[in-house]
């Protein structure tokens, strides 16, 4: 939008300055054999150095015509630094809201590995896994947000957000919405680091897993088969 405003705004100063074919800018500053893609470039050079308020000098309305173009092209671009400056507060906001609690956990965690003396080494691997637990460095409550919600609106939305365990399963395919979104009330994310035993053979077993995202070992006696 500022590139475009620019352009038409080169466009309007150099007509404004062509209309006066003795004492306009372009007459008096640009020289008659200079082609037209330089007198372009010097339009637009003096519509950004105006609208920034930088003039540097070297070139200048010369007549009332081309003054009030440059009155009006400071007022615009007074105008567009203040909305530039006042939107840089809600960009903040739009992004701090799950970035904050990000970063207020991620501050609480090293604080509490440093206050326990925790070594270097299971230091960088707890980090490790913080940073892959939260690879967009936001933190939503994602079962808060649903247990909120009407029982219908809540289905609804676990279906969507699983939408990709339900289609990588041939059992949930198969299954009516009511069942597949009572089903997706009852799923839980879990994060596992490298490794973490998730069952052994011949234990009771806690649940039902899905692997999403990574590798999950399957090993029986000498044999291991990698599952993504």
């Amino acid at each position: 939008k500022m590139l475009f405003t620019g352009h038409l705004l080169a466009c309007v100063w150099y007509y404004i300055g062509a209309a006066d074919p003795i004492g306009g800018w372009v007459a008096k500053q640009i020289a008659p054999q200079e082609p037209v893609y330089s007198r372009y470039i010097s339009s637009f050079y003096f519509v950004y150095a105006t609208i920034t308020t930088v003039g540097y000098g070297d070139l200048a309305g010369l007549n009332s015509a081309e003054r009030l173009f440059c009155v009006g092209a400071m007022v615009l671009g007074g105008f567009l630094f203040g909305v530039l400056i006042g939107s840089v507060p809600k960009i903040l906001d739009r992004r701090s809201v799950a970035g904050g609690r990000y970063l207020q956990l991620e501050r609480r965690l090293k604080e509490y590995l440093k206050d326990k003396q925790v070594p270097p080494a299971l230091q960088a691997r707890i980090l490790q896994f913080f940073e892959y637990r939260y690879p967009e460095r936001r933190s939503f409550d994602g079962h808060k947000i649903i247990r909120d919600l009407p029982l219908s609106l809540q289905k609804d939305l676990a279906v969507h957000v699983y939408r990709a365990v339900i289609s990588s399963s041939p059992i949930l395919a198969r299954c009516s919405p009511k069942t597949t979104g009572e089903f997706c009330l009852l799923l839980r994310r879990v994060f596992a680091a490298e490794g973490d035993v998730i069952s052994r053979e011949g234990t009771q077993s806690t649940g039902l897993y899905f692997i999403v995202c990574g590798q999950v070992a399957l090993s029986q006696g000498w044999e291991c088969k990698k599952v993504t």
